[in-house]
C-alpha cells in the first residue's frame, strides 16, 4: 500500500473517498517519519545534558559513576539492542508500505548525531574497558554516523545530500508561493 494508489481499499459503498484515503495515508506516513527524527534527535540531546550538568545537580549521576565499566557495558549493550529493535520496526514499516522518507536534511542529522553518539559511547567503553585512552571523540563517533547514514540510505528513510537540499529549497519555494 503506498501513497500513489490507485485502487481504493474499501468497497465503493463504504468508506471513505479516494482522496480522503490519500490523505490519511499520507498524514500517518509524516507522523511515522517525525517520529523517526524526533526520537534519535530527543534522546541525543537528553542524555548530552546530563554530561553538562555538575554532579552535584544531578543527584544520581555519582552512584552510575560508580557502577563502573560494567554497568556502562551492560547499558551500551541495551543501546545496542534498541538501534536493532528501530532498526526491525523500520523494516517492518517499509514492508506494510507505511513509510515515506521524510523530505530534507534533518531527518538525516538525527540519524548521524544518534549514531555518533552511540558509537562514541560503546567506543569508549570499549577503551575504558581495556585500560586504553580514548584518543579523539571524533574517531568514537564518525563509525557510528557513517553506520547510521548508510543504514538509513539502505533503508531508504534518509535521502543524501545533494536530495535533501533539492527538497528543500523546494519547499521554501512552495511555502513562498503560499505567503508563508
Amino acid at each position: 500500500m503506498r501513497e500513489d494508489m490507485m485502487d481504493r481499499l474499501l468497497p465503493e459503498s463504504i468508506g471513505p473517498s479516494v482522496q480522503v484515503e490519500k490523505a490519511a495515508l499520507r498524514e500517518t506516513q509524516l507522523v511515522l517519519g517525525r517520529r523517526t527524527a524526533s526520537a534519535a534527535t530527543a534522546l541525543v540531546l537528553a542524555a548530552l545534558c546530563f554530561a553538562c550538568l555538575p554532579e552535584e545537580a544531578a543527584v544520581f549521576i555519582p552512584p552510575i559513576r560508580r557502577g563502573g565499566v560494567w554497568l556502562s557495558a551492560v547499558l551500551c549493550t541495551f543501546s545496542l539492542v534498541s538501534v536493532w529493535r528501530f532498526y526491525r520496526a523500520c523494516s517492518r514499516l517499509n514492508a506494510l508500505g507505511l513509510y515515506r522518507r521524510p523530505r530534507g536534511i534533518r531527518a538525516s542529522w538525527s540519524w548521524e548525531l544518534a549514531g555518533a553518539f552511540i558509537s562514541l559511547a560503546v567506543v569508549s567503553t570499549i577503551c575504558a574497558a581495556l585500560g586504553w585512552e580514548l584518543p579523539s571523540i571524533g574517531g568514537g563517533a564518525l563509525l557510528g554516523l557513517w553506520s547510521a547514514l548508510w543504514l538509513g540510505r539502505r533503508l531508504n528513510h534518509i535521502p543524501d545530500y545533494e536530495t535533501a537540499r533539492l527538497e528543500e529549497l523546494a519547499t521554501r519555494s512552495i511555502l513562498q508561493e503560499k505567503g508563508e
